[in-house]
């Protein structure tokens, strides 16, 4: 479903993902986290498996 997603015209300020493989000590290892970075955003916050992503420009 992400991957899909045109972040350049739909760009939505949070991304709620649910991933119960993000490890926060080695994340760049994760696709989804990858992914999004790549996408211009940052991991904000992590609940459980849930994983909170802002728009890096604001």
């Amino acid at each position: 479903m992400l991957r899909s997603n045109d972040f350049t015209r739909h760009r939505p300020r949070i991304v709620i993902t649910e991933d119960r493989s993000l490890n926060l000590a080695a994340p760049q290892d994760n696709p989804i986290y990858r992914h999004m970075t790549a996408n211009g955003y940052v991991l904000s916050s992590k609940l459980h498996a849930s994983a909170f992503w802002s728009d890096a420009a604001g």
